[in-house]
């Protein structure tokens, strides 16, 4: 997977007065990026890809802020301007298929923001309250010729069957968010927040054939919070605890399904061995909304009817859908110190989905949490040696709606690392390893069996690995 990655920013300061300065931010990025995969790792493969992206992006900012006794306030412009160009050629060995995809990305956005904290009693109360204007806007010029080149001929022939569109996804709007805090002592305070955000809206990156282009929903909604944060016996003890609630009006659903195979002059469907069903998330209102395909059955489905989606070919198709709900949840930290340098850190959250068009949340786990422990043993060859073990749980995860044989059961990693800092010389070497017990688990599955296809992909995570670092400070 070769990869070129560069960037320079920068940022310069001007203080207008004692109390209020004017910033100019700005940054470069530029990435090169190809890599190719045989999806089932044999001599005969299904599928052989090979992709490379071309890609610089451009901001720039520029903000005041004011720092007073009794208020702390920003405004600022923010800009954002990047082009992406993708080549792909994707073959599909079993169907006898290959296809150019030569694809073009223009997005901008640009933003104009405002915040002020205003500080009460003491600065034991604070208000806070912020609002942004936002355009962002993205013009995508895709083209995926399916190859219909006559044999022994060397110029380059497109199928009709190929997928060619431009689309302008854009969203432009206002937002805002609003909070509170008071300290009760200096020991504890008690907060609470809410407000706005989006994600613009998508499309099909990978369509099978014409008629499935299109946009797919982006996402709007409504968070709150509410939390403490607390310290106590000296600052030995730490503990901050929130719960949440973010309100989706607009949020993307998915529905891995199939079609009939469209004929390259685009007036029929390709005969094959195959039935075209319904189809759509199971428990959902869209149980029937879509499609997918099953084997053929005369004794069920009669005579061959390619017209009608009886006895024929099909391809994948992603259908994509808009819900809302609620996503509700918990999360605290601990810290804690009991004796000098013994330490001990800990996290937990939870999240619950709620929707009616959504049974099972894909790639979000129910339960994680966290727990380390460390202690730093002084004046030893000059410095100090610290041994620190971390342990990390993530609860059951589904990588499919419909599919779940494919979930990802919980499980438990372990890391160790051992530290020596050397007071003299400023520096540190440290020696540990990440997954100390060697836990087989997967990081990402794809279940492509939903498409229709023979093969399942799986990433695997790393192995049991070692390592040495060293660290010197100047």
């Amino acid at each position: 997977v070769p990869l070129t990655n560069w960037g320079l920013q920068g940022k310069a300061v001007f203080g207008i007065t004692d109390q209020i300065d004017f910033s100019l931010i700005g940054g470069y990025r530029e990435l090169q990026l190809s890599f190719g995969a045989a999806s089932d790792g044999t001599p005969l493969n299904d599928s052989i890809i090979y992709h490379s992206f071309d890609e610089t992006h451009w901001s720039g900012e520029a903000r005041f802020t004011g720092q007073h006794d009794w208020i702390d306030w920003v405004a600022g412009f923010f800009y954002y301007k990047g082009d992406a160009f993708h080549l792909g050629q994707p073959q599909g060995v079993r169907a006898g298929t290959q296809r150019f995809q030569v694809d073009t990305y223009e997005p901008t956005a640009w933003a104009g923001y405002g915040n002020v904290v205003i500080h009460l009693l003491d600065d034991r109360l604070n208000l806070t309250g912020g609002l942004r204007r936002s355009d962002d806007e993205k013009f995508v010029d895709f083209n995926s010729l399916t190859d219909a080149t006559p044999p022994g001929q060397t110029m380059f022939v497109p199928s009709p069957a190929s997928t060619v569109f431009d689309v302008t996804i854009a969203t432009d709007r206002w937002d805002w968010k609003a909070g509170i805090d008071y300290r009760f002592t200096d020991e504890f305070m008690l907060y609470a927040s809410a407000g706005t955000g989006y994600r613009l809206p998508g499309f099909n990156v990978r369509p099978s054939q014409p008629g499935q282009e299109g946009q797919t929903p982006g996402e709007a909604l409504r968070s709150y919070e509410v939390g403490f944060k607390s310290e106590a016996f000296d600052r030995r003890l730490k503990l901050n605890m929130a719960a949440f609630l973010m309100d989706f009006t607009e949020r993307p659903g998915t529905y891995s399904g199939q079609e009939a195979q469209l004929t390259d002059d685009l007036t029929g469907n390709v005969p094959g061995d195959s039935t075209v069903i319904p189809g759509g998330p199971d428990g959902t209102s869209y149980s029937t909304a879509f499609f997918t395909c099953r084997d053929y059955d005369m004794a069920l489905d009669g005579p061959r009817n390619p017209a009608a989606g009886v006895g024929v070919n099909c391809v994948a198709r992603s259908y994509y859908y808009s819900v809302a709900g609620k996503v509700k949840g918990i999360e605290a930290e601990v810290e804690a110190e009991p004796i000098d340098n013994l330490r001990f850190t800990g996290s937990m959250g939870y999240v619950k989905w709620d929707a009616e068009d959504i049974t099972r949340v894909v790639r979000v786990p129910d339960w994680t949490a966290s727990a380390g422990v460390s202690y730093e043993f002084l004046d030893v060859l000059g410095g100090s040696i610290t041994p620190r073990l971390d342990w990390y749980y993530t609860g059951r995860t589904a990588f499919n709606a419909n599919l779940p044989e494919f979930d990802q059961l919980a499980y438990s990693i372990v890391n160790t690392r051992v530290t020596y800092h050397n007071d003299e010389h400023d520096f540190d070497v440290s020696i540990g390893a990440t997954n100390l017990f060697d836990k087989f688990y997967y990081r990402n599955k794809i279940a492509f069996q939903a498409f229709g296809l023979p093969t399942n992909l799986g990433q695997p995570a790393p192995p049991r690995e070692w390592y040495v670092t060293v660290k010197k400070r100047f």
